[in-house]
């Protein structure tokens, strides 16, 4: 879609209007200043380049050409309210907003699947379905409403930030032809306007009854405010006690809520405490805390981790289904970019942290993965035995099972390994890397790394140093002597062998 794939701002543009999405062209942002050359411009990148604003939106792919074709890198606005039909929720944490999509849900309410825009500030704006009219201009301090008379900063726009609009999802653009209708409880504050607060922490501690599904999650949450405000750990669990007893339907134990209240308290005072910055004991970590980090609340939910060798693996669900992800080592992990495209994988985008909150919230959360980690594996050797195991026999298995049992045998498959060495495209088909001969496993090093690099392993180029001591881990020694002569051809290849493995003896043909 040219609004995720390209920072083409006419194909973009075209594409909102060939879908029914009316636009008009914004100033651009040149050099991290305005286009429209105002030294104080107070709202760079989001004013209109055309006479009439947000009126002059069109899906005409004549007048959106013309208007790109003059100014290629304008920004791109969509109206709301009756162009659109659109409502658009405008949430800006700057202002007080709420940080977190999920603390975003559990002060006013489930919201339904529509497009999700992270604006270029760290905000987000959630459209949905509405024909009622006009809307209050705010529903709680950070937080704006959007209808008739306004207008949006659409993907792929630029802010002054130099960050661009994207689109939160798998669907990308997509999500943009499934708007959702605003949710009922939406509907009734625009009703009643009594009922917006100007403080959305203020249901922290005041609300309506807590379902039994929700009261560790929705005490956690509360605990963390208090002692992001300071309060001592003696504090939080007399606060606790008395929501418990007051707003839980079916009140929790006692001593539940002293272990909430000792979880709270393990974060320093004054600190926002969703953001994991303790060091929790390798006994007490859990995916629990991990899927309460401020990173991956609300956006996804692992249900398992574990390592292997130098991998590291998770399963995530990310709402739609549950998907499998590897790490190739701790430092593609703890490097933010890497992980956010291996989670991307599993369609997950995490937002970037605010300015400054990178290490804390990133290596915090990190800190959590590989502690997880950890607690699976026995010790390395264990982990690499799996793994190497793992890598023979798929690799065995995708070469067509070779086996040899005379010497021409192996030096015919020698001969296809060499071969293959001067010409890959020999044959149409990869050598076998890994095949069984003269009652032993062989494994020809150099192949097998090329092979475990493409998409059909593990699509990761493993150091030489790294399969020896796999291969070693599973008693292989290496056989730099070894010459097999058949028809005339002598062969030497860097192979190791060893005795074939379980993962290989399993099937017939290697018996």
């Amino acid at each position: 879609m040219p609004i995720t794939a390209t920072e083409d701002m006419l194909a973009s543009a075209l594409w909102y209007g060939k879908n029914h999405i009316p636009v008009f062209p914004l100033h651009s942002i040149v050099g991290g200043k305005c286009s429209c050359g105002k030294p104080d411009c107070d709202s760079p990148g989001k004013h209109p380049l055309t006479q009439h604003g947000f009126k002059d939106a069109t899906t005409d792919e004549k007048q959106i050409g013309e208007w790109w074709r003059s100014h290629p890198d304008a920004n791109i606005g969509i109206p709301t309210g009756a162009a659109t039909g659109w409502l658009v929720v405008d949430i800006d944490p700057r202002n007080g907003g709420p940080e977190d999509r999920s603390d975003f849900i559990e002060q006013f309410g489930p919201i339904p699947k529509t497009a999700e825009v992270i604006t270029g500030s760290g905000g987000r704006h959630l459209p949905f379905r509405y024909t009622g009219g006009p809307v209050p201009k705010t529903l709680a301090k950070g937080i704006d409403l959007k209808g008739d008379g306004g207008y949006i900063v659409a993907p792929p726009s630029r802010q002054a930030s130099g960050r661009r609009y994207q689109v939160d999802g798998v669907d990308g653009a997509k999500a943009f032809l499934n708007i959702a209708d605003a949710p009922p409880w939406l509907l009734e504050r625009i009703a009643r306007p009594e009922k917006m607060r100007a403080d959305p922490g203020e249901t922290a501690s005041i609300g309506t009854a807590i379902p039994e599904g929700q009261r560790n999650e929705t005490l956690f949450r509360l605990a963390c405010s208090l002692r992001a405000k300071g309060l001592s750990e003696a504090a939080i669990l007399a606060a606790l006690k008395e929501e418990n007893r007051i707003r839980c339907s079916l009140p929790l134990s006692e001593r539940e809520v002293e272990t909430i209240a000792g979880s709270a308290g393990k974060y320093e005072q004054g600190y926002p405490a969703d953001v994991f910055r303790v060091e929790i004991p390798k006994h007490e970590a859990s995916i629990a805390d991990l899927n309460r980090s401020v990173l991956f609340s609300g956006r996804l939910r692992f249900e398992a981790i574990w390592r292997r060798g130098s991998n590291t693996f998770a399963r995530i669900d990310n709402g739609r289904e549950t998907r499998e992800v590897r790490w190739g080592c701790d430092a593609e992990l703890l490097s933010f970019s890497k992980s956010q495209s291996v989670l991307m994988s599993a369609g997950v985008l995490i937002p970037s942290p605010r300015k400054g909150d990178i290490r804390s919230s990133w290596e915090s959360a990190i800190q959590l993965i590989l502690l997880l980690a950890d607690s699976d594996r026995v010790d390395t050797g264990d982990a690499m035995v799996l793994e190497v195991e793992e890598q023979l026999a798929r690799t065995f298995t995708a070469a067509g099972k070779p086996v040899a049992t005379k010497d021409g045998e192996m030096a015919s498959i020698m001969g296809q390994i060499a071969n293959y060495r001067r010409n890959p495209a020999a044959d149409g088909k990869a050598p076998p890397c890994v095949f069984v001969a003269e009652g032993q496993a062989w494994v020809h090093v150099p192949t097998w790394r090329a092979w475990m690099s493409t998409p059909q392993g593990y699509n990761r180029l493993y150091t030489v140093r790294e399969l020896h001591d796999g291969l070693a881990s599973v008693g292989f020694t290496s056989s730099p002597r070894l010459v097999r002569r058949v028809g005339g051809e002598r062969y030497q290849l860097d192979l190791w062998c060893g005795a074939i493995p379980n993962c290989l003896v399993e099937d017939e043909s290697c018996e």
